[in-house]
């Protein structure tokens, strides 16, 4: 297996990066809260049953980008990480590597994909539903 590090964006860098987000990035999912999303993709059930690899393979996040991906989880507030940087092929080693570093699930709770390529986020919502949310154009 490559060896991976995890790459992160700072906040200030994110923010400056995806100033279009017509949000805080540190507040994200509470704003895609309060909008319906432009699709709701699919609903996981028992998803705290499943573990990482499985959730990963159920949302298919290869079908929407080949390009990089920036994630935010549990672990960009707690440890004040930010936004992780993903290149799609490497998900699975990342996710792995990321559930050894901080002893816990990537799925664990909330996850926010930014796929700033496609214009979108892929938003895993903490009670098993993936949806999807259009954006303004967000790469210069």
């Amino acid at each position: 297996m490559k060896d991976l590090r995890l790459d992160a964006l700072k906040w200030d860098s994110a923010e400056e990066m995806f100033h279009n987000i017509p949000a805080p990035l540190k507040n994200i999912g509470k704003f895609l809260d309060s909008f319906p999303p432009d699709k709701l993709l699919c609903r996981i059930e028992d998803w705290e049953n499943l573990s990482d690899a499985s959730i990963l393979k159920r949302i298919r996040l290869d079908k929407f980008t080949s390009s990089t991906l920036y994630a935010i989880t549990d672990i960009s507030y707690i440890k004040d990480e930010g936004l992780f940087v993903v290149e799609p092929e490497n998900i699975k080693n990342f996710i792995s590597i990321y559930s050894k570093k901080y002893r816990e699930c990537f799925f664990n709770g909330d996850v926010i994909f930014i796929l700033p390529r496609e214009n979108m986020i892929i938003y895993f919502h903490h009670c098993g539903e993936l949806l999807l949310f259009s954006l303004p154009k967000i790469c210069q």
